[in-house]
């Protein structure tokens, strides 16, 4: 007979027999199988004279040691009933039972007793319900991408244990929690609660000032005013004031120059916040476009929640100038486009169509929110764009606005400049200082998107793309709709739609082909390729057959990492020879040719030679110079 995991029975009136029933392997009795509850009941066949005729007849009884609490009778032994269920020694009503047909049902009726048990106020209920709530977090693919549930749970399961004496436990389910959805009120409480119990008064403040960050203002159901008086009394015992402000006992510095550099007198301007566009028929290339942590011609690429990006372009005319323009698009292909405003090379409202955007009609209307900064921010912000001095002058920068606001300044702000100081700290390689910074900014406020987009590029720079990922479904987990997580993702080769509704049929067709991992050219698809190497920018040509268009290519580029698909038709998916800037780097098709130009990344002050696009390992480079040795470690420069 089948045998199914799991059941649950509900409604009895003895309590302790209510919960997840679990198969006990290996286990029969006459035949049949065995159930076992978290409380050691057992749910097993009997048989036994019949109260009308006293033949045998079979049933099922739900008993303890022996002694039979509900039972009921049945026609079939292998047919385990759900209902018409009677009392024998346990108190009335009879219950219910019902199957949980897969891990998630079943997540879902642990968690169901854990709460029960942990209300009821007895110490074997209260470590039952630890027990009951670690085999929900065990549940299936629903439960595993969801993470704000996930979160949930760690926290019920860490007050749990908290309440059982189990202090180190209940730290690391916190953490967990946390690691989730780090902005979780119900967690950093807690958090703060168990740090001030230990005597660490500076980091549970800042915990306790994290949770009124999520809490403060509005209208809020009982639960919620709850955990604001709580936050409260806690911050009140600390002496700490129920604000933004970073906690008189947990100041940030980072290493500094002694002389702190000179800014430039006058007004800096605002940082971009948002791009807001509306009016194009094209619904999903409108809504808000936010700031992403990639940098093009002084202005951030600024993504909506479908994935498209609105960036300023710089192009040389036939005549020797220079034409600059802001374009929406996607996958490197442009839909819309609008020339810039004289005032710091703003979008204007006057947009027009791409030959690719075909009948749809471009935006009618742009509107622009920015945000007032510090000058020392401000000034490193926008000298991380390329407007002031670069990334290394953006790092001289933040390091002093960091010091100045680490002393009680708004924790917010705090960390924006440290994620800006990552920032720059990326970009002019020294990836470890930029990791470190970044981790510090999530930190110090987990409520700052940036944060998590800057923390996830350090991950991905250094290759933990695992650790990327975790940080982007983390974000997502708490902002659904920040379309600058779906492309992260994307570029990392992680589906994009993790916990989240199904994808349209032209991202799922970009999804498959972000998991192909090899290199092939097709004769179908491609007649000829060949790769010219200038001194600034590599250009890899495809010739490719006559029945593609534009909208059938996909190319996305990475620092390390190049990929070109035609169709369903792989054309390039490998490390590059080199690194490059994938902000800066671009492609073109007019049929048959396809041309991928990519930007090089100095390096000593010169760019280094292309001879082959993908990078290569030591055998091939020795075969393909016919066997004369080589400097592994050499690189040519031109």
């Amino acid at each position: 007979m089948q045998q199914q995991q799991h059941l649950a029975v509900d409604g009895a009136g003895c309590e302790d027999v209510n919960g997840v029933y679990a198969l006990q392997e290996d286990v029969e009795y006459e035949g049949c199988p065995v159930y076992g509850s978290l409380s050691n009941f057992s749910l097993t066949v009997c048989q036994g004279p019949s109260a009308d005729s006293g033949t045998l007849q079979w049933g099922w009884i739900i008993g303890q040691s022996g002694v039979p609490a509900y039972g009921c009778p049945t026609d079939r032994k292998e047919a385990i009933p759900l209902q018409g269920w009677h009392p024998f020694e346990g108190d009335p009503p009879a219950p219910t039972l019902r199957w949980l047909p897969d891990a998630d049902a079943t997540a879902v009726g642990y968690a169901q007793e854990a709460r029960r048990r942990a209300a009821s106020g007895t110490t074997e209920d209260r470590r039952l319900a630890a027990t009951a709530f670690r085999k929900s977090l065990q549940g299936g693919e629903e439960l595993q991408a969801n993470w704000p549930q996930r979160g949930l749970l760690h926290t019920e399961l860490a007050a749990l244990l908290r309440v059982l004496g189990r202090e180190d436990q209940a730290l690391a389910e916190v953490e967990a929690a946390l690691k989730l959805q780090p902005c979780l009120p119900d967690a950093l409480l807690l958090k703060a609660q168990m740090l001030n119990a230990a005597g660490n008064e500076g980091a549970a403040a800042l915990s306790a000032k994290q949770c009124w960050m999520q809490i403060e203002g509005g209208k809020r159901s009982g639960k919620e005013q709850s955990l604001q008086r709580e936050c409260r009394e806690l911050l009140e015992e600390l002496g700490e004031a129920c604000d933004h402000s970073l906690p008189r006992k947990w100041p940030i510095m980072v290493p500094a120059e002694t002389e702190p550099p000179e800014l430039p007198r006058g007004d800096v301007p605002d940082a971009i916040e948002g791009i807001d566009l509306t009016g194009s028929s094209m619904a999903e290339t409108g809504g808000t476009y936010q700031p992403s942590r990639k940098v093009l011609n002084g202005f951030p690429i600024f993504e909506n929640q479908f994935g498209f990006q609105l960036s300023l372009e710089v192009q040389a005319t036939k005549a020797g100038d220079v034409s600059e323009g802001w374009v929406v698009g996607r996958r490197q292909v442009g839909l819309f486009w609008t020339k810039t405003l004289q005032a710091h090379k703003l979008p204007s409202n006057d947009w027009h169509s791409f030959p690719a955007a075909g009948a749809e009609t471009p935006p009618s209307a742009c509107s622009i929110r920015t945000v007032r900064m510090e000058k020392g921010l401000a000034y490193g912000h926008q000298a991380r764009l390329g407007n002031y001095g670069g990334p290394a002058e953006a790092a001289r920068i933040l390091r002093t606005c960091v010091n100045q606001l680490g002393r009680g300044g708004d924790m917010h702000k705090v960390s924006w400049a440290l994620s800006e100081l990552a920032g720059a700290l990326r970009e002019v390689g020294q990836l470890k200082d930029a990791l470190a910074t970044a981790q510090k900014a999530l930190a110090t406020c987990p409520s700052l998107p940036e944060a998590y987009l800057e923390l996830a590029c350090c991950h991905q720079d250094l290759g933990q793309e695992e650790e990327a990922t975790a940080v982007l479904h983390s974000l997502r987990a708490q902002w659904p709709n920040d379309g600058r997580v779906a492309v992260a993702l994307l570029t990392l080769h992680a589906p994009a739609h993790q916990g989240q509704p199904a994808q349209s049929a032209d991202a799922q067709t970009e999804e498959v082909l972000s998991k192909k991992q090899q290199v092939e050219t097709t004769k179908s698809g491609v007649v000829d390729f060949n790769l010219e190497d200038q001194k600034t920018e590599v250009h890899a040509h495809w010739v490719l057959g006559p029945m593609w268009k534009a909208k059938d290519i996909t190319v996305r580029f990475q620092e390390h990492r190049l990929f070109v698909a035609v169709g369903r038709e792989v054309l390039f998916d490998a490390q590059l020879a080199h690194r490059i800037r994938p902000s800066e780097s671009s492609w073109t098709f007019a049929t048959p040719d396809l041309t991928v130009t990519l930007c090089k990344w100095a390096g000593q002050g010169s760019w280094p030679r292309w001879e082959v696009l993908h990078k290569e390992e030591e055998a091939e480079r020795l075969h393909r110079l016919g066997g004369l040795p080589f400097d592994t470690k050499s690189i040519h420069w031109l």
